[in-house]
């Protein structure tokens, strides 16, 4: 038995074994900021900026699938993780810190997608509201799993779809695949809704902020966390914020 088919065997069974006990689709709270147990309000303000990088990326690194079998011939042999354009950061989760008022915020009702497409995660970085719903899938058409420390479920083929939660709040909560161990996501699980992914051009924007003083952190993969405190928001004055990392 080949060490691919000896792993996916592996996975197959403790996901099967977990399966009944912990789906991540376990009752919860409503997501609360410490304070208060009543609806949170909401308002028009919102914060937008970029996530900038200055400095020199680093280059991309060997892409850990290029050795496998099944999965050599469906990605280049190098990845890179640190997406720059133009000086500025794709796939930072940017979320609000601190200043938000206290109260409880119901899970959205749409569903957050996760793939497994060609020995990777689909998306690598995004976020959740405690307890909304991920629709977790298959592209591929042999076997994954999705391993977080909240679940483990196997996705013996393509096609396969399943429900989960991640209740727990954290930034970030680590997805993994022990099928193949390079695979990696991470998923912001906030207890507000009030954050976003940088797009390709290094922007985010944040809405349905009330009037005050927030902090603002970013969170990346390769270069960590940063953060920007005293940002002034109105409805009629949005909070204008750029993040920087700056490497040497």
């Amino acid at each position: 038995m080949t060490r691919s088919v000896l792993l996916a065997a592996l996975a197959l069974v403790s996901a099967t074994a977990l399966a009944a006990c912990d789906s991540g689709d376990k009752p919860k709270p409503k997501p609360t900021v410490p304070g208060g147990d009543k609806p949170a309000p909401t308002g028009a303000g919102k914060i937008e900026g970029n996530v900038l990088f200055t400095g020199t990326p680093p280059p991309p690194e060997e892409w850990g699938g290029s050795r496998n079998t099944d999965c050599a011939t469906k990605h280049d042999k190098t990845i890179q993780l640190v997406k720059v354009e133009g000086g500025k950061l794709a796939d930072a989760f940017v979320y609000v810190k601190e200043g938000l008022p206290p109260g409880t915020h119901e899970p959205p009702a749409t569903k957050v997608s996760l793939d497994q497409k060609n020995c990777e995660f689909e998306p690598r970085v995004f976020g959740v509201v405690a307890s909304q719903d991920i629709e977790a899938g298959n592209s591929d058409a042999f076997m994954h799993n999705i391993k977080s420390a909240e679940f483990n479920q196997g996705f013996p083929s393509a096609g396969v779809k399943r429900s989960l939660k991640l209740n727990d709040e954290k930034v970030m909560s680590k997805i993994l695949c022990d099928v193949h161990p390079w695979m990696q996501a991470y998923a912001g699980v906030m207890n507000h809704p009030y954050f976003q992914v940088t797009k390709a051009d290094g922007t985010f924007s944040i809405a349905g902020l009330v009037d005050g003083t927030y902090t603002v952190a970013a969170w990346h993969e390769k270069l960590g966390t940063i953060e920007v405190k005293d940002v002034k928001v109105t409805a009629a004055a949005p909070g204008k914020v750029d993040l920087t990392y700056a490497v040497r």
